[in-house]
């Protein structure tokens, strides 16, 4: 409850915090011990209070979330986060970015409540969840219900994946006229993932592949809005979209990017939205990219004339060479005079020259 600050506009004082604390202590005692023996993997916050938290905690790193979801609140991050909303008024706490107004009376006591179990169960953070724990109980039921007697469980995984494939899809309905042309830009920009990998190029996995691919289906939604700078375009409306259901922040800031750079320019510090993701997922963009790059020059007349592609790496220095292979009655010249002489960004990822072939 909020009995404690029934009254109180003024800043919360270290002794006053802390005796709330050890008001939620004394309540859930008994939960925190079974809690320790039964054990757990990590903490999920799904309350309102969670979540004005973190963007509170978020906006203070200069960290501008379009989704909270799998966001995760450090415990450190929560600890400073509360102490400096203590040291505001109630009118202040209004006015912090991030917060909810409406919230600015109870999150004092909320905060303890998460600060207290943060610290008793010697958590790391809490991954936060968008979602509520009812819709929670529902997802699960549903699992459930599917599966029949002596049945094999349906992945969990596989389950998120068509969540987040499902989101996609329904953005990518935006440029319906392009469908085949992305699904074939994909298809080559994975092999070039694949191929790439398979030669030792990169080091991404699994995970970046799923959003490269993603990024390919979605690189020309921005022809929605106008042809041209449509990169542009692309990257907002994936960036913005508030149907991008499954995805992280950090996810859905990787394949805007992703989209961004299809065309134009490579990644540059001086693009903004490239410069606030992380170091490691700087290089996986900037990887990435050249594969969605290669990719969409490789499908230029959006006919399926690069019917596959081989990759690989050989001589001193080494060479990178992209071997191509038309589709039938098809010589692939303005694909293969396109990427000929779009090597650069290639050559700024990896290192390397590419030469470009074509198979006979």
């Amino acid at each position: 409850g909020n009995r404690f600050l029934t009254g109180i506009t003024e800043p919360i004082s270290p002794n006053l915090f802390a005796e709330m604390q050890r008001h939620v202590e004394g309540v859930a005692t008994h939960a925190l011990r079974k809690i320790e023996r039964v054990g757990f993997d990590y903490a999920v916050a799904s309350s309102g209070t969670a979540q004005n938290l973190a963007r509170v905690a978020a906006a203070r790193r200069g960290l501008d979330l379009n989704t909270l979801q799998n966001y995760e609140l450090s415990t450190a991050d929560l600890t400073e986060t509360v102490e400096h909303l203590c040291t505001l008024s109630l009118e202040e706490r209004r006015k912090v970015p991030g917060l909810n107004p409406e919230r600015a009376d109870i999150i004092i006591s909320g905060a303890a409540v998460l600060l207290t179990l943060a610290q008793e169960l010697k958590l790391p953070g809490y991954r936060i969840a968008e979602r509520s724990l009812r819709e929670g109980v529902l997802v699960d039921a549903i699992l459930r219900r599917l599966v029949r007697a002596g049945e094999k469980t349906p992945d969990t995984l596989a389950f998120e994946a068509g969540i987040r494939r499902r989101s996609v899809d329904r953005l990518s309905r935006l440029n319906p006229d392009e469908e085949k042309h992305s699904q074939h830009v994909a298809f080559l920009a994975l092999r070039l993932f694949d191929e790439a990998k398979e030669a030792g190029l990169h080091d991404c996995g699994a995970a970046e592949r799923e959003l490269l691919e993603y990024a390919s289906f979605l690189h020309d939604v921005g022809v929605w809005v106008s042809h041209g700078g449509h990169h542009r375009h692309s990257y907002y409306l994936v960036r913005h979209s508030d149907d991008m259901s499954g995805f992280t922040d950090e996810e859905i800031e990787i394949i805007a990017n992703l989209a961004y750079f299809h065309r134009k320019s490579s990644p540059r510090k001086r693009h903004a939205h490239f410069a606030l993701l992380s170091p490691a997922s700087q290089i996986k963009v900037r990887q990435c990219a050249v594969f969605l790059r290669l990719a969409e020059g490789l499908d230029r007349s959006h006919l399926g004339a690069v019917r596959d592609v081989s990759l690989s790496v050989e001589g001193e220095p080494r060479t990178a060479n992209l071997s191509l292979t038309p589709a039938a009655d098809t010589d692939a010249n303005l694909e293969t005079w396109y990427v000929s002489n779009d090597t650069s960004a290639w050559e700024e990822a990896f290192g390397m020259p590419l030469v470009v072939t074509v198979r006979g």
